[in-house]
């Protein structure tokens, strides 16, 4: 059972980022959307866990929130930044599951 839960976290992690960046690339405000909602339900729940320490992410969403127009794009942008770096944690999870 917890390999299947690190498993559809690394699926649903890349289909976040692959969305996120995709919609950036075709100027796609609903794939931009839906991938940032992802990555970042994604994060709140690690934050919950325990598994994240959000003080970094939270003051660079904050202030690329801030910066940037509309103010979600900059959050939603923050945390693909933040995704990009977990690639391959990602691929070993779906590969090998919580092993």
């Amino acid at each position: 059972m917890q390999n299947n839960i690190f498993r559809i976290h690394g699926i649903l992690d890349f289909l976040g980022i692959i969305s996120f960046f995709l919609g950036i690339y075709l100027n796609n405000w609903t794939l931009i959307i839906i991938g940032g909602i992802i990555l970042i339900s994604l994060d709140i729940v690690s934050i919950f866990l325990g598994a994240l320490k959000p003080l970094f992410p939270i003051i660079f969403a904050f202030i690329l929130g801030i910066t940037m127009n509309p103010w979600w794009y900059g959050v939603f942008s923050s945390v693909a930044i933040f995704s990009i770096f977990n690639i391959s944690t990602d691929l070993k999870k779906i590969i090998k599951g919580a092993n």
